[in-house]
């Protein structure tokens, strides 16, 4: 999963997908807001493809119990990238369409 991630936003597979993985991940988001930021831009990372497939969802939860964000919290955010997405469809097909 850490390989597509990496092809949806055009990175090479310089690092090893296990060793981020199992990193020390609160040692670089080491605040709330930090935290937060990165689970956001991974939500709408994984819904790039327009799926937000089971495996996608398992990594993101685990990162969220990490990061010491709750179930609600992170179903809140899920439901605000859907809806931001979702907006940024409506204008892209409605507004930049030629």
């Amino acid at each position: 999963m850490l390989d597509e991630f990496k092809r949806e936003m055009a990175l090479g597979s310089k690092s090893n997908g296990d060793e981020v993985a199992t990193g020390d991940l609160s040692q670089v988001f080491d605040t709330p807001r930090t935290r937060r930021i990165a689970i956001i831009n991974l939500l709408r990372l994984s819904y790039v493809d327009g799926e937000f497939d089971v495996e996608e969802e398992c990594l993101l939860k685990q990162i969220a119990v990490l990061f010491k964000i709750e179930e609600m919290e992170f179903r809140r955010m899920d439901s605000w990238v859907r809806r931001l997405m979702s907006l940024e469809n409506e204008a892209s097909n409605q507004f930049l369409a030629e």
